[in-house]
């Protein structure tokens, strides 16, 4: 124990010794990151004490590994609580060790909080961008209707608009979808489920794959029956669902091969 004080002390970063689920040693460091002055502040108290409540049982399960299995706990991100409870975001790694003649474990904390909020800005200039490129995609997708609706043009002229008006939906649809990843990742998103028409949906998905079915030498067939099936939920998420699962299905299946979707 002498010989380990002076290390801990000096190390860059915070962390503590626990023993019986209680700090037994705070370095310089980690006094710091809690905003407390004087070591007796935080000695003896739960490690618990300072973690944020929605982290608490996964604490205490990881001190019973550390202390009874005597395994190491891998890194952890989580919310830890300063003297005055504000929470500060950090990373926690922590190794069973024997202090003192008793089982505990030496843990190692780095304040991610400056990483969090630059993790966050990024996502959210990421969004805005996405965002706004929905405003010039508009001129993309309605005016090739509208010329088309105008009329004058040869039938090749009018494919190249109508490829042009599809492109456009499928771009918008792309950045629709990475938006709502994005909510469902920062957890702001809510399901308002609406009345979806698979079959017509597969239809659309298997009609985007059909050049790289070609490309593959498979064929797409689909098979539905009489009676249309309507599902409640998230077009866009249905959508990328069932491209996944076809597309899936098209690489694993070898040249002169059929997927069949019932």
């Amino acid at each position: 124990a002498h010989r380990f004080r002076p290390l801990a002390e000096h190390a860059p970063h915070g962390n503590y010794l626990q023993t019986e689920g209680r700090f037994s040693h705070v370095n310089r460091a980690r006094l710091d990151l809690y905003g407390a002055k004087e070591p007796h502040q935080v000695l003896g108290q739960p490690v618990a004490a300072r973690v944020h409540p929605d982290f608490v049982d996964q604490v205490r399960e990881r001190i019973r590994q550390l202390n009874e299995e005597r395994k190491p706990v891998p890194r952890l991100e989580m919310t830890h609580l300063r003297m005055d409870g504000c929470p500060v975001e950090v990373e926690v790694t922590a190794v069973p060790i024997t202090y003192g003649g008793e089982a505990g474990a030496l843990a190692f904390l780095r304040d991610i909080g400056e990483r969090k909020h630059l993790e966050a800005l990024h996502g959210d200039m990421e969004r805005i961008a996405r965002h706004d490129l929905k405003t010039p995609l508009n001129a993309v997708i309605n005016l090739p209707r509208l010329m088309l609706d105008e009329g004058g043009f040869s039938p090749e002229h009018a494919e190249m608009l109508r490829m042009i008006h599809e492109a456009g939906l499928r771009m918008l649809e792309q950045i629709d979808q990475s938006l709502t990843l994005y909510r469902i990742e920062t957890k702001t998103f809510e399901l308002e489920p609406q009345p979806v028409d698979m079959p017509g949906l597969l239809a659309r998905v298997a009609g985007d794959l059909s050049s790289m079915a070609r490309s593959l030498g498979v064929e797409i067939g689909l098979e539905q029956g009489a009676d249309g099936v309507v599902a409640r939920g998230d077009a866009l998420l249905c959508r990328t669902m069932l491209g996944n699962l076809l597309k899936n299905a098209l690489e694993a299946t070898g040249r002169g091969g059929r997927v069949v979707v019932r």
